[in-house]
């Protein structure tokens, strides 16, 4: 009784302190409907645009965690500046250890219901979250189900901002387009539904208790990591919901990592076995890892940048093929591999 008593009055002085209100301090205790994260290096020529569109939000519950990743640019001053004005931000400023890392740092500090990874060279609509908010209640309230993860259109934009044409962004799956209410299952998927997804981060939302209890993260140090945590969302079981309208404008431009693979083929080499290790970690079935080692692994030979450096990673995937049972499946990656390899060796 005596700590219940020191601590509420230690609650009193605080607040009498430092003026907050009832409003104020039912903000202090509620968790956020969402959490927003944004991972930012070096953008500082977009960001500010990023951040206001967030903070504009027509529909205001949300925790807006941005992570500052060693950027050398003046990109950490605009953030700070946003930082003092609205206390919904949350900032995290570290060393460069990648997207990945970057965004798993932020999902240990989330408090939100539903989590959004949005990129700091694009920007949401404002009524975005109110229109994900009311799809997600609307579900619940006929299909009695909580959506884990609900995927919505895409409008792509060139570097100034200005709508362009990009099919892959702005469509869904056949498949998912139906499932407005009644989400669906997304292990029950079809598989050329799953090689098909358009995985870029912006494109869904996640439930943040299905990640936490199934352990879903983002593999560290590996670009297109999209690709690996949005199949394992799929894979464990996620009741998928579809939102068909364009809430989140995705930037091409020259700096981008899509416009830049073959700076980052270590990681198109890297993809597959992290893959098939992370979709085994988190109890997926042989034969769907397999299908995805396989579709990935296929990627491998799509584009080769015809630099030396990366025989060593061609090596290493082949070393971890050559570590697996001796069944087909795997003798034939590796006859494919060694024979790529080879040729490469002596070009």
């Amino acid at each position: 009784m005596k700590r219940f008593l020191s601590s509420l009055r230690f609650i009193l002085i605080f607040v009498l302190s430092f003026g907050i209100t009832y409003s104020g301090l039912t903000y202090l205790f509620k968790k956020p409907f969402f959490t927003i994260i944004l991972s930012n290096y070096n953008y500082e020529k977009y960001i500010s645009q990023t951040i206001q569109s967030v903070l504009s939000s027509s529909f205001p519950d949300f925790e807006f965690i941005i992570v500052n990743d060693g950027s050398t640019d003046s990109s950490l001053e605009t953030i700070m500046y946003f930082a003092e004005k609205d206390n919904r931000i949350k900032v995290i400023n570290q060393e460069n250890q990648g997207l990945s890392t970057a965004r798993n740092n932020a999902m240990k500090r989330a408090k939100g219901k539903y989590i959004w990874f949005i990129d700091a060279d694009d920007w949401i609509d404002e009524d975005a979250l109110k229109k994900i908010y009311q799809s997600i209640q609307k579900s619940k309230k006929i299909s009695g189900t909580k959506p884990d993860i609900v995927s919505f259109y895409i409008q792509p934009v060139n570097q100034n901002g200005e709508k362009i044409s990009a099919t892959y962004y702005n469509e869904l799956p056949k498949e998912i387009i139906p499932h407005t209410i009644y989400p669906y299952i997304g292990s029950e998927l079809a598989s050329e539904v799953l090689f098909n997804f358009p995985v870029t981060s912006g494109k869904q939302v996640y439930r943040r208790s299905f990640l936490k209890d199934k352990k879903i993260t983002f593999p560290d140090g590996l670009y297109f990591e999209d690709e690996c945590f949005c199949m394992s969302v799929l894979l464990s079981g996620a009741h998928g919901l579809a939102l068909p309208q364009k809430i989140y404008y995705k930037r091409n431009h020259q700096a981008s990592i899509v416009n830049n693979r073959d700076k980052y083929y270590d990681s198109t080499v890297r993809l597959p076995m992290m893959i098939y290790l992370k979709l085994k970690e988190i109890g997926i079935a042989e034969e769907k890892a397999r299908d995805l080692f396989a579709f990935h692994f296929n990627g491998v030979f799509f584009k080769w940048p015809h630099n030396k450096k990366y025989l060593d990673n061609l090596n290493q995937l082949l070393h971890f093929i050559e570590q697996q049972q001796a069944e087909p499946f795997w003798l034939h990656k590796a006859y494919h591999l060694s024979r790529f390899i080879q040729e490469k060796e002596e070009e």
